[in-house]
């Protein structure tokens, strides 16, 4: 997810990604270059992977950019879109928040809660509709361990569903456990 965020905020609008060999019990060792579409699919080029998960929802995102900001920029960040273009309605607002600490040996690397803000909505909400939907970080770690075990991911985990309260043009969600390499998904409406 972080490579959505840094590329999106230094303006890149065309990029590449890389491919490397993966294993899994089924087929052992293969090339998502040449399968699995660099590691959206496992390699039947059909079940979906977590990442494939994260490009989706990414696409889904289309709209109003919204500003993000985040407290701890180094290890959590976020992108968000709104569905209206005109800042008074209301629309829909997606918001996909991502997780890299990088190294997880590191002590900041485990799961902590996250709170999400949501500010600017329009002032005549008073009721917000949110979903929270969880894509786990399942593998393969081509960048810091042996370990390149591709496993597949049939559906995001939907986390919650609530109404929550409005006030002052703001709403809060909050992700307990959120583990390092996980990607959230929120829909308010």
């Amino acid at each position: 997810m972080a490579w959505f965020h840094y590329l999106e905020k230094a303006g890149v609008r065309h990029a590449v990604r890389a491919c490397w060999n993966v294993t899994d019990p089924a087929n052992g060792l293969w090339s998502n270059c040449w399968n699995g579409l660099n590691g959206l699919f496992m390699k039947d080029n059909r079940t979906p992977q977590a990442l494939y998960w994260v490009f989706e929802r990414y696409a889904q995102m289309l709209g109003r950019t919204l500003a993000t900001t985040s407290t701890t920029p180094g290890d959590v960040v976020a992108l968000a879109r709104n569905t209206s273009s005109d800042a008074a309605a209301a629309g829909t607002t997606k918001v996909l928040i991502g997780r890299f600490v990088s190294d997880t040996t590191q002590a900041s690397a485990a799961a902590k809660s996250i709170a999400v803000h949501l500010q600017g909505l329009p002032a005549a909400t008073t009721r917000a509709r949110i979903e929270i939907q969880r894509i786990p970080y399942l593998r393969p770690d081509v960048q810091s361990g042996p370990d390149t075990t591709a496993q597949p991911l049939q559906n995001v985990e939907v986390v919650d569903r609530y109404t929550a309260k409005v006030v002052g043009g703001k709403v809060s969600a909050y992700l307990p456990a959120f583990k390092d390499r996980d990607a959230y998904y929120l829909s308010v409406d």
